[in-house]
């Protein structure tokens, strides 16, 4: 199994848009679950803030194989997805590791 942790620090400084733009990324990548083979699950979470230097938002998911987690990068609808969420964030970071059996 892999894991697929992405973390965003989003430009904007209001929190009412943060949510709206965190709710936004989860409606986008969660339908993703369901369209490609091999995705196990999702999930997607606010800082709770309070920390300077923390990252806006989580997103930890978990693939049967490589092959499914690049299935998943390489689909459509997650380019799309992408292409709307780059608007809205100022730092990303990510790392895909191999969970332990």
């Amino acid at each position: 199994m892999i894991r697929h942790i992405v973390t965003w620090t989003l430009k904007s400084d209001d929190q009412e848009e943060k949510a709206a733009q965190t709710a936004d990324i989860a409606a986008r990548l969660s339908p993703l679950v369901d369209l490609v083979e091999g995705f196990d699950w999702l999930e997607i979470h606010s800082d709770m803030g309070g920390i300077d230097g923390n990252s806006d938002v989580l997103l930890v998911s978990q693939f049967a194989s490589r092959e499914a987690l690049n299935a998943y990068l390489d689909h459509p609808e997650h380019l799309a997805a992408v292409a709307v969420i780059r608007e809205y964030f100022a730092g990303r970071a990510a790392i895909d590791y191999e969970v332990a059996h």
